[in-house]
């Protein structure tokens, strides 16, 4: 069952955990501890609004960036890794295993790092699930090259 306020799944009295939340503290489910409704939008929305289609097929994300040069995004109440979060929203399933970029092989010119641009596409065409083991193989691959 869906959250009344969110697409969500519903914990208890038909909200998702972050409307109980605001409407066990305060009385309102749309309004946060602060007493400020919380206008957000729907996270595909969010998502669709803040990349770029580039002419290689990636959609590079806009807004922040993590430390390790990942985009990254707010959603369920937790920061989130944007392209696990656009993975999510494609598959239906959060990835049990790693996401493996898989445009880096597509650029034989890219250096992989921090300051890699394939980091911040959120394409999930561009992902494959992979284990550790073999998202540091291909790493270590790509690095030779």
């Amino acid at each position: 069952m869906k959250c009344n306020f969110c697409t969500d799944e519903a914990a208890s009295r038909g909200m998702c955990r972050i409307h109980y939340g605001r409407w066990y503290r305060t009385g309102n489910p749309e309004v946060n501890q602060m007493g400020k409704r919380k206008d957000v939008k729907p996270i595909e929305q969010r998502m669709e609004e803040n990349h770029t289609v580039l002419d290689n097929g990636c959609w590079e994300w806009n807004l922040g960036i993590s430390q390790y040069g990942y985009g990254k995004v707010k959603y369920q109440g937790r920061t989130r890794g944007a392209h696990v979060v656009s993975w999510y929203l494609a598959t239906g399933e959060w990835p049990k295993e790693e996401l493996d970029h898989l445009c880096h092989s597509f650029d034989p010119d890219c250096i992989a790092g921090v300051t890699c641009p394939h980091r911040r596409c959120i394409n999930p065409a561009h992902l494959e699930e992979v284990s550790k083991v073999e998202n540091i193989r291909r790493r270590d691959t790509r690095k030779r090259l």
